[in-house]
């Protein structure tokens, strides 16, 4: 997999060079800019959003909160088009979805209580 290094060695810039293209940033020229991305393009490079949730202090993950229930849930077909559309948005707009769903409320309290203690969900979407 590559990394920013990877990029910037063969875009002949710096790093941070790299990441400034990455955010967006209007200082850095368009010739450069291009020629970052087209790097980025031929390493089939992603940014690592472990390693940017760690500088920006955000995870850019929702996580959704599924009732818990028998097989009339599960097979309702509104859930999946729910489901979908939410992938969706989210996925336009940069962000990871984590489902969770229990058999019990009790383990759904508590699996939503580790996602809150591990600071790594920003929200949730309750589907009830």
């Amino acid at each position: 997999m590559a990394t920013i290094k990877d990029v910037a060695i063969m875009a002949n810039v710096s790093p941070s060079t790299v990441s400034r293209v990455i955010k967006g940033n209007t200082r850095i020229s368009k010739e450069t800019t291009q020629k970052v991305h087209d790097c980025m393009r031929a390493l089939n490079y992603v940014p690592n959003q472990m390693a940017r949730s760690l500088v920006t202090k955000r995870s850019k993950t929702i996580g959704i909160i599924q009732k818990s229930g028998g097989n009339s849930i599960k097979q309702n077909p509104f859930l999946l088009d729910v489901l979908t559309g939410i992938h969706r948005y989210s996925d336009n707009h940069a962000y990871l979805t984590i489902v969770t769903t229990s058999t019990t409320e009790q383990e759904l309290m508590i699996e939503v209580q580790r996602l809150i203690q591990s600071q790594y969900i920003e929200g949730f979407i309750l589907l009830y």
